[in-house]
């Protein structure tokens, strides 16, 4: 079992600082699921429920044991099953994203999901798993089934869930770091949201960045070579449109081709503008400046 310097150096691998170290549960089964074929690793799904001793006991040790908590992070896709108890329960709180400066309602035990999130996340476990009483853990494959029996950890000690994890993690070989993987994930997630807001430029950085990287997993990089065919073919026809305002404005009509060609490079659709810009230099000499 690694000691506490293993999960030192973990934590700092994964980018965390260790006082601030926290499990980072997954809001839902189908990222769970996607994030755990990706990676190959295993689906820890964890039954809790409020005001309850021994749910409280497991969250106040295994759940903070920083070698559980390093581990959970870079091996496995942890999953809070969480419910509350008729007389008990908790609240969310409201959270300042440090990167967006925008403040948002999160869980005030998982910190980094929701409250609708985990209890969606036990409503749906309930259809599949056989839970007599909490607290208890189960150990799936990617696919969100057991890899053997019902997937049962028969404890809620840090060594049972290491013991459990590291039997799954052996029958699916080498996992993808969680690093590795959610650069990933945000590069993508990135270019779809500067797509999105019309951002042409920073999304072709974002998603040109991804495609160049080897480590990153294929699916990740399929995902952006088709979203960089559409941002392409959104340049493709607003070079379309600039083409039609050179009748009546050439001037203004090259300005267009010209910001297009800067904006797309890389991409069709910048060769697309500069064929454009010579033709219109034909059309037009000397009206509207340089090509």
């Amino acid at each position: 079992m690694p000691g506490r310097a293993a999960a030192l150096l973990l934590v700092a691998v994964a980018g965390i600082p260790f006082d601030e170290a926290q499990i980072l549960w997954a809001p839902s089964w189908e990222e769970a699921r996607k994030e755990a074929s990706t990676r190959r690793v295993p689906i820890l799904v964890a039954f809790l429920k409020d005001g309850e001793a021994g749910s409280v006991d497991v969250w106040d040790t295994t759940f903070q044991d920083p070698t559980i908590v390093a581990y959970l992070n870079e091996v496995a896709v942890p999953l809070p099953a969480h419910t509350a108890a008729a007389d008990a329960g908790h609240s969310p709180e409201s959270f300042v994203d440090p990167r967006t400066g925008k403040t948002t309602d999160r869980c005030s035990v998982y910190k980094v999901i929701t409250c609708p999130d985990h209890n969606s996340i036990h409503s749906e476990a309930l259809t599949f798993l056989r839970v007599k009483e909490t607290p208890k853990c189960f150990v799936l494959g990617p696919d969100g089934k057991p890899l053997s029996g019902t997937g049962e950890v028969k404890g809620t000690k840090p060594k049972d869930l290491l013991l459990a994890l590291r039997a799954a993690q052996r029958s699916l070989g080498k996992p993808l770091s969680r690093t590795i993987y959610r650069r990933a994930r945000d590069k993508l997630a990135r270019g779809r949201a500067h797509f999105e807001a019309e951002e042409f430029a920073p999304a072709i950085r974002a998603l040109q960045g991804l495609m160049k990287d080897r480590k990153a997993p294929d699916e990740f990089r399929k995902e952006s070579e088709q979203l960089l065919a559409e941002v392409n073919a959104a340049g493709i026809d607003r070079v379309v449109k600039a083409q039609s305002v050179l009748g009546e404005n050439p001037k203004e009509g090259r300005r267009l081709l010209r910001e297009l060609r800067a904006t797309f490079r890389g991409l069709e659709a910048a060769g697309v503008a500069k064929r454009a810009l010579i033709e219109a230099g034909k059309q037009h000499p000397g009206k509207g400046g340089k090509k």
